[in-house]
């Protein structure tokens, strides 16, 4: 059994493994550490955990359904699952759902952070933990109802059709939605994380200008605001760098659908679900109090009292002023 390009069957497997494997204990450590810990609670720590749970689903849900009714092979129609009307139009669903879900969590990061530090004040007062699990619960409903929407009858699945092929069973018209969806969320949330960078980095510069004749033995706040815009760049990057061939892939299929553009779709499918395995990586590399957590919970040793201190500075700093003798 041979897959495109001469692959063998058991290098696709490893593949998807290894992403499973990653994604899973990955974001399970995320939620697991916001869990636990008190000081990863906070509006912006509970959209990562939103994140986390969207990469989850990718983890135990998408990857392995693409191996079972695949059966190893792409668009093969002789997997573990049985085939039929349900089980075909579940499989693009369950992948717009996972897709989406990811890209609006990091719509809802991006925006949070945007009016956390354009209206510092008001956000305070108006993103309530209440509307914040709001925003959420509808933006999944959101993502469920346009990832559905095949198993309503938006479809143009074939009962002769018995190859299951993502492309014969999707009508154009649906998948040009999905497709200008995603690139809209993608330009919003790089407009938004652009004048968020720009807004911390002014911040940063205005509070060094002013407390230029202090030694600072611990972070600002404003600076530590901006380190995390930054972690949240490179996460939107990330997601952005690893789903960007796939999306060209797609939008040369709405133009010229061909079996050199399926292919080149279907491999680009491997980078797009290996994001949902690498934001923890991001995270624990960024951000001191989630390395120490993950630590913690891996070795099953608490967390030291300094570096929890010095981990939780999310917010606070000192400012030191020395005098020459």
């Amino acid at each position: 059994m041979r897959m495109d390009f001469g692959t063998s069957v058991e290098l696709w497997i490893c593949f998807y493994v290894g992403i499973v494997l990653s994604t899973v204990m990955g974001n399970v450590l995320i939620l697991i550490s916001i869990f636990k810990h008190s000081k990863l609670r906070d509006n912006m720590y509970l959209l990562i955990g939103n994140l986390a749970v969207s990469d989850l689903l990718v983890g135990i849900v998408l990857v392995p359904y693409y191996l079972l009714i695949d059966g190893g092979r792409f668009e093969s129609g002789h997997g573990v699952i049985p085939l039929n009307k349900f089980t075909c139009l579940a499989r693009p669903c369950i992948y717009v759902c996972c897709l989406g879900s990811s890209c609006i969590s990091l719509l809802l990061i991006s925006l949070e952070r945007f009016l956390t530090l354009r209206f510092p004040l008001r956000a305070k007062i108006f993103i309530t933990r209440r509307r914040l699990f709001y925003a959420i619960g509808v933006s999944w409903a959101i993502v469920f109802i346009n990832g559905t929407l095949p198993l309503y009858g938006w479809s143009s699945y074939d009962e002769t059709n018995h190859t299951c092929v993502s492309d014969e069973i999707i009508t154009q018209e649906y998948k040009l939605l999905i497709n200008w969806e995603l690139i809209t969320c993608l330009v919003v949330n790089f407009i938004l994380y652009t004048s968020a960078v720009r807004i911390a980095y002014q911040h940063a510069t205005d509070w060094r200008r002013r407390n230029s004749s202090c030694v600072v033995n611990q972070r600002s706040g404003v600076e530590t605001e901006l380190h995390t815009i930054v972690t949240t760049v490179i996460v939107f990057g990330a997601f952005f760098l690893c789903w960007l061939p796939y999306i060209g892939a797609a939008i040369a299929l709405t133009v010229n659908e061909n079996p050199v553009t399926q292919s080149i779709r279907r491999w680009a499918l491997i980078p797009g679900f290996l994001n949902s395995g690498i934001n923890w990586l991001i995270y624990g590399y960024r951000n001191s109090f989630f390395k120490a957590s993950f630590k913690s919970i891996l070795t099953g040793r608490r967390i030291q009292r300094d570096g929890d201190r010095q981990a939780s500075l999310p917010f606070g700093g000192s400012c030191k002023t020395i005098t020459k003798v």
